[in-house]
């Protein structure tokens, strides 16, 4: 663990005001690295782990004895990290903080991300009272955070059209791509740390609660693109003509690879909107 990376860490925690509205910071602060995240997070510190997390800071605000905040800022090394942790599982997207900072609150809940940072604050029993001393929180982390949190590239390439925003997921690991969307068992898109990937749900009729899934990956060179082209084929689509096949369920899928770049569509009610679909990838 880098110095300056917890010496950045403390500085937003210590930035932190020791009482806000009755509510009084606690003295102590936990510290956990890879090695130990587990202790903290048992069950879900994969997630980060597999974002390349590098160490995290957790403080409390308690008032009286039953009620409590938890703040925990997670460092995530890079922007993209940060991002794909936040579209991991949000279902939503709100300006809870300000119209600057992407965030989700619900039920005493408040995630967010800026830089290359991931937060979360919870608090419960959730009041108004509660709510505002969050949002006070989360405002003055913010603040502390420099810069602006701009997506990776690659969510800006999604085709536009009957994209469902918040369905969008961001990541490297295979594991989580079926966790989105089952593809296989195995890693037949040779999808790693050298990829990036990204996931969105489309929605063709407005009514239809049935959505068409759109992957598109970025591989490092175009070798491997090729050769993950081949795999998906070979393993997913074996009686596809020039990259699309109608499947058992009746749904469509097809693939086409450009340069360094797989775009992949699961689930398409028809060919014909399959088609349409990778037609609008915006390939640099």
């Amino acid at each position: 663990m880098a110095a300056n990376d917890l010496t950045s860490l403390k500085s937003i925690a210590g930035s932190l005001p020791s009482k806000i509205s009755g509510w009084e910071k606690s003295s102590t602060e936990g510290f956990y690295t890879p090695e130990n995240l587990y202790e903290y997070i048992n069950g879900n510190a994969e997630l980060f782990i597999s974002y390349d997390f590098r160490n995290m800071i957790t403080l409390i605000y308690n008032k009286d004895d039953s009620d409590e905040i938890t703040v925990d800022i997670f460092d995530m090394g890079k922007l993209a990290n940060a991002y794909g942790v936040f579209s991991h599982s949000r279902e939503n997207e709100d300006r809870f903080i300000s119209d600057e900072v992407e965030s989700e609150y619900g039920g005493g809940l408040l995630t967010f991300w800026k830089g290359q940072y991931y937060i979360s604050i919870l608090a419960y029993p959730e009041t108004e009272e509660i709510k505002m001393v969050v949002k006070q929180i989360a405002k003055r982390i913010s603040e502390m955070i420099p810069g602006q949190s701009i997506k990776p590239v690659i969510v800006s390439q999604l085709p536009p059209d009957d994209l469902a925003p918040f369905s969008i997921r961001y990541f490297y690991h295979y594991i989580w791509l079926n966790s989105y969307s089952f593809v296989s068992s195995e890693n037949i898109l040779n999808l790693g740390k050298d990829t990036e990937a990204v996931l969105a749900k489309y929605y063709p009729d407005k009514e239809n609660k049935n959505p068409t899934i759109f992957l598109l990956i970025n591989y490092s060179d175009i070798n491997k693109a090729k050769k993950a082209s081949r795999s998906f084929e070979k393993n997913y689509l074996p009686d596809s003509e020039n990259g699309f096949a109608r499947l058992s369920d009746g749904n469509w899928a097809g693939i086409e690879q450009n340069g360094n770049m797989i775009a992949i569509v699961l689930k398409a009610p028809d060919r014909v909107y399959a088609e349409a679909l990778l037609s609008k990838v915006k390939y640099e």
